[in-house]
């Protein structure tokens, strides 16, 4: 248990951080997977903008430029087999 002010502060502005990486992350693998169900041009490419924003959102703070870099690489590519695999 934390004794001064200042360690319950910290327990409590971790517990808030916490979660909101959490939602963060949870969103980016919801985006990424949606990529995989759609089917219309205008609808992947306004999911991959969103799914680009939120990488660059937490790229920031929450997971490692690295690989916020590699998830983009990934989804571009995924978005480039399926506009190919539906002509």
């Amino acid at each position: 248990m934390a004794n001064t002010k200042a360690s319950k502060k910290d327990i409590l502005r971790n517990a808030r951080n916490r979660s909101r990486n959490i939602a963060q992350r949870s969103q980016i693998k919801t985006l990424f997977k949606k990529l995989s169900k759609l089917k219309e041009e205008k609808d992947l490419q306004s999911c991959l903008n969103n799914l680009f924003s939120e990488l660059d959102k937490a790229s920031q703070q929450v997971i490692h430029p690295n690989k916020a870099s590699r998830i983009k690489s990934q989804a571009a590519n995924k978005v480039k087999t399926l506009l190919a695999a539906s002509k």
